[in-house]
């Protein structure tokens, strides 16, 4: 539990939650709707109705929140994290929600525009509508991952980030700012959609699926390292366990894992005279567990899919980020190959000795004891996935297919540089930390190109030629203004950003 937030923090959440009311005023009915937030999978009806009403309530509902003093100062969160919702039932039954945000997602000082964090803080506050005594509002996917936009779209209005989404498209509006300016873009977001106009390859589907799995994997082992640390009294532990195998939930179910793992031998029972709990080493396990599953999380984000002419087995490739998948498996229904990549990641992923063994069991344990009202969900996803035809595209489709997906990876990478630029051309130049960022991100950004540009060799059309060439040329251009901002900083940037340039034109 945080602490309460200063006079000088109270007046900064006052100017961030002013923006939240801007944006949230700005979401009319036509305006969601017009987002296409909400257009994934499925034939069920597109309705933003319901979409609609809950993104009204985000402005109020802050608002009660801040009057509560629920939004308190955490910073045991991430660094990663600047604001995160806890919403549950305590001790006595009753329901709570609470949202943490570090000490600098409140200060005036924090180099992050105040239209990010109200986008930020729109996403926390959906986890905290209440509705008939439940929180519907969840995370299933997010802005910067392979299923967001994929969604069935009973789930999208249940997602938190489709709100931040939804929000970050009409603060564009209101600010003027080009497409992708709030919004997540990049060559991941390019290659989704991409993936998304490719009807015949089940690809796209299959990497929304694993998303979706590794991502509600990483959240239950989340919750059961907290569960992992509980401490209990003898006679209380016990109860508690009569209880769990008597009467089903949330808590059960974490249960249930932990009752795995030690039939697994992975962790140890639980032990001591006064007081039950986990030893230190078995800590360190459950500590590990959510840590591999954080780590495939952010390794799907880097996940670039290859398309091989050849071939029978997949491949994931962690050290190059790349999932090469052949031909043989291009008629896989999409949930099979989705499960099929999940596995393959975790089997791929380093793990203590003492989870090898268990290791081809770890995404189904986690998942199949989720949370009761997320299973439902995305037992539902999967529903409509398996409902999906399976296609076998024919050899040349496939070969299109990754042409298509290189493309996609030069518009991606111009698209986000584009919006480095307009952030290096502003009066407020760049921080140190965006200075950095981009040095070290930028290099990482030209060997994808290379990779593309050189598997793209000899496959062009001549429009494909085309569009390739002002992909790159826009990636040049936008190195300008990012280098002359930068060196004003770092001077050494000046030859750093220049063999960058050098790299690509060839290209252009």
């Amino acid at each position: 539990m945080g602490r309460g937030l200063t006079t000088e923090e109270g007046i900064e959440l006052a100017v961030v939650r002013s923006k939240v009311t801007e944006i949230v005023a700005a979401g009319d009915l036509q305006a969601l709707t017009a987002t296409g937030i909400l257009n994934g999978w499925g034939a069920d009806p597109l309705d933003y109705k319901d979409f609609h009403q809950r993104f009204m309530r985000l402005s109020a509902r802050l608002d009660e929140l801040t009057a509560a003093k629920m939004i308190v100062v955490d910073d045991t969160l991430p660094a990663t994290m600047g604001a995160n919702a806890a919403t549950g039932t305590d001790d006595s039954g009753k329901l709570y929600a609470r949202i943490d945000v570090r000490a600098e997602f409140v200060s005036a000082a924090n180099p992050v525009s105040r239209t990010v964090r109200a986008i930020d803080l729109m996403h926390e506050v959906a986890h905290t509508l209440l509705e008939k005594d439940a929180f519907p509002v969840r995370d299933y996917t997010y802005r910067h991952t392979w299923a967001q936009g994929c969604l069935a779209r009973a789930v999208g209005t249940e997602n938190a980030d489709t709100y931040a989404e939804a929000a970050a498209r009409l603060a564009e509006t209101i600010e003027g700012k080009p497409p992708g300016y709030y919004r997540e873009i990049g060559r991941l977001q390019a290659q989704r959609e991409a993936l998304r106009s490719m009807p015949g390859i089940t690809v796209g589907p299959a990497m929304a699926w694993a998303d979706i799995v590794i991502n509600r994997a990483w959240l239950r082992a989340e919750d059961y390292r907290d569960f992992g640390r509980r401490v209990d009294g003898t006679v209380a532990w016990s109860n508690l366990v009569k209880e769990w195998e008597s009467h089903p939930s949330a808590q059960s179910r974490l249960f249930d894992i932990e009752t795995s793992l030690q039939e697994s031998k992975v962790i140890g029972e639980r032990a001591g005279a006064l007081k039950v709990t986990l030893s230190d080493d078995d800590r360190v396990t459950t500590d590990a567990l959510a840590a591999l599953f954080s780590g495939i999380k952010d390794a799907l984000k880097r996940l670039q899919p290859i398309l091989l002419p050849a071939g029978a087995d997949l491949v994931y490739d962690a050290g190059a980020d790349e999932l090469r998948i052949p031909y043989g498996l291009a008629a896989t229904p999409p949930l099979d190959l989705g499960n099929r990549i999940a596995r393959t990641m975790v089997a791929a992923s380093a793990v203590p000795a003492k989870l090898a063994s268990s290791r081809g069991t770890l995404v189904d344990l986690f998942t199949t004891h989720d949370r009761p009202q997320e299973r439902g969900q995305v037992l539902g996803i999967a529903g409509q996935l398996k409902e999906m035809p399976a296609v076998a595209p024919t050899a040349a489709d496939w070969s299109r297919a990754q042409v298509g997906l290189d493309l996609a990876t030069l518009d991606g990478l111009a698209a986000l540089w584009r919006k480095f630029a307009l952030v290096a051309a502003e009066p407020a130049g760049l921080s140190t930390q965006k200075v950095e960022e981009y040095r070290i991100g930028l290099p990482r950004g030209v060997a994808v190109a290379l990779k593309a540009l050189h598997r793209l060799s000899g496959q062009e059309t001549p429009a494909d030629a085309k569009r390739r060439a002002g992909a790159v040329r826009a990636m040049v251009d936008a190195l300008v203004p990012i280098s002359a901002r930068s060196v004003t900083q770092q001077p050494g940037l000046s030859t750093h950003y220049g063999a960058l340039a050098a790299g690509l034109a060839p290209y252009t």
